[in-house]
């Protein structure tokens, strides 16, 4: 921890790992990669493995199909897809012709896909077949032009793709909108193989690569930008905190790569450094289990809710996990016991390392922080990555505060975006020179720094809800409410929930109040599920005469929050009395 000689300020930063950034892009680093070990695995995928040489062969195809379907360099396409090997060679075959990639979770509502696509101007996009029903209106309300389709089963092996396309068959959904405009993945390489010898295009670091909506500060959803340099630099500041890495090192994560997280830590990371993924379409305790068991991997990377499921499978009973050399938690704080719990469970299965907790956000991809290996603290969630400053500063100012005062935490360094997609307000909001003259990432969250540069997150100053490690912004929750037709008002809470952590409830004031029936739930559920993804889909709603408001008139949400904590427990009181 120093202090700023000109400015006084008090800034933490770890200087461990100084490299100058070298001027290349996402694609020209998992190249040079490839080429050193070509036959290392790159993925494994639900009985294929694909090894560098071949992975580099697949970029390239996917590079050469984009160029024939009249993708070039800046235009903007979208992967709408779960944890397939296509999402991945798709996202570098895009950096490599030097378009822009945008990546979306793949069971976002209609509308959300519509406004994603509109919001990124993108005229190509990919998704699976069975998702075709969500994009009927794209064709006329987007500039959708192009639809690449794609099954989770097409380059599985042959025994897995049997069993897994009944699940496929199952949940298909049909459009016929826009058809003559739909190409199959098969069809799509196909159609690049005219193309001339392929040379990827030389794209500064600077530039523009790769999209991902975030809802920021304020929960209203936004592009984040970020470039090859913002990709390359993480890549290099989490391999110097992996032990003893080296190529052939098998990562297992159960973080989705639409994320900052699984797409910077578990893709990028691993691949521009000689790692082999293990890819799966979705995240199944037992699944993942399953392959911790089979696969040996050396890393594993997770939510918090990855370890408490792993914690309650008999399956694991006996398991030697002595080969694991790295965990990762990120995207939600770590509760304390469970902390303790796996790594008691760790032990009892021949494994020495501890869980190591990382602290980010979007704007600066996944991780700033991390607990180190050696001398963690209890609470903490770790110093700065190298090349990347820390700092406490006054809500709502520039005004740094004190060791161990409590204030909202700010990030500069290479990592950090270069702003939001079209909102400059936004952007301005949140990326702020200081005295240093550095530009600052002011993240919304409050936290402490101690005097030996260890930072503590307190709570988020937004209204965020941690649902299965997804994060849901209650204000979007509540706009998608407040188009129902029934809903007069409305607010929106998380409530503790032992699986998922929280779960969304809606406290709504009807229009009509003689509507007050289950009859109306379902169908302001079922509004919902059609326009927000499943997470974020309120799983209880109460009817309420009016909202609880503060002095200042606005709504008090820690009051339907102590209101509900109040209920709960008078619940879990009579339930505890009547088995008495």
């Amino acid at each position: 921890m120093g202090k700023n000689k000109k400015t006084g300020e008090n800034t933490v930063k770890n200087s461990v790992h100084k490299k100058k950034n070298s001027d290349e892009s996402m694609y020209d680093a998992v190249e040079k990669t490839g080429e050193k070990y070509h036959d290392v695995y790159a993925y494994k995928y639900m009985g294929t493995t694909v090894n560098y040489k071949r992975f580099l062969k697949q970029i390239t195809d996917c590079a050469k199909a984009l160029k024939a379907l009249g993708v070039r360099r800046g235009d903007r396409v979208t992967i709408c897809l779960p944890d397939i090997p296509q999402a991945v060679i798709m996202f570098y075959a895009i950096n490599a012709i030097g378009a822009v990639s945008c990546l979306i979770h793949p069971l976002s509502a209609e509308n959300e896909i519509n406004f994603y696509l509109t919001d990124s101007k993108s005229s190509v996009c990919i998704a699976l077949d069975d998702n075709l029903g969500r994009f009927s209106s794209a064709w006329e309300t987007t500039r959708l032009k192009k639809l690449i389709v794609t099954r989770a089963s097409e380059m599985m092996s042959f025994s897995h793709k049997l069993v897994y396309r009944i699940s496929e068959i199952r949940s298909f959904e049909y459009s016929s909108a826009g058809e003559n405009n739909i190409i199959y993945w098969s069809d799509f390489l196909a159609s690049g193989n005219t193309a001339n010898d392929f040379s990827a295009e030389k794209c500064g670091s600077d530039e523009l690569a790769c999209i991902l909506y975030s809802g920021g500060t304020t929960g209203q959803t936004k592009g984040v930008l970020l470039s090859n340099r913002n990709f390359n630099a993480l890549s290099r500041q989490i391999i110097s905190g992996m032990t003893d890495f080296k190529a052939g090192d098998i990562i297992l994560s159960a973080v989705p790569y639409f994320k900052g997280l699984g797409l910077g830590f578990c893709v990028h990371t691993v691949l521009s450094n000689g790692g082999c993924c293990i890819i799966l379409p979705d995240y199944e305790p037992q699944r993942y289990a399953k392959y911790l068991m089979r696969s040996k991997p050396e890393y594993i990377v997770g939510l918090p809710n990855l370890f408490d499921n792993l914690l309650r499978l008999p399956m694991l009973d006996g398991a030697d996990l002595s080969q694991l050399k790295g965990i990762f938690c990120s995207g939600d704080h770590l509760p304390k016991e469970l902390k303790k719990r796996f790594e008691y469970f760790l032990r009892d299965h021949n494994c020495n390392v501890t869980v190591r907790e990382g602290y980010g956000t979007t704007e600066c991809i996944a991780l700033c922080c991390l607990t180190p290996e050696k001398n963690p603290k209890e609470g903490s969630i770790g110093i700065p990555l190298p090349d990347m400053l820390c700092k406490i500063v006054k809500p709502g100012t520039i005004n740094p505060c004190g060791t161990g005062v409590e204030g909202e935490i700010c990030i500069s360094g290479p990592t950090v975006m270069s702003g939001y997609l079209g909102r400059k307000d936004e952007t301005a909001d949140t990326l702020k020179r200081h005295k240093d003259n550095k530009l600052w990432l002011h993240t919304g969250d409050l936290g402490m720094i101690d005097s030996e540069g260890y930072l503590f997150f307190r709570h988020r100053i937004k209204r965020l809800i941690i649902s299965y490690g997804y994060s849901i912004y209650a204000s979007q929750v509540e706009k998608i409410l407040c188009n129902n037709n029934s809903v007069k008002k409305c607010a929106v809470i998380g409530i503790p929930d032992k699986k998922a952590r929280q779960l969304v409830k809606a406290f709504i004031v009807l229009k009509d109040s003689s509507n007050n029936n289950d009859e109306t739930k379902k169908k302001i559920i079922d509004y919902c599920k059609a326009n927000l993804t499943k997470y974020a889909t309120p799983k209880e709603i109460e009817f309420i005469e009016s909202l609880p408001v503060t002095i200042s008139g606005s709504v008090d949400y820690r009051e339907l929050e102590r209101r509900e904590a109040l209920a709960r427990e008078e619940k879990e009181g009579a339930e505890r009395f009547g088995k008495n």
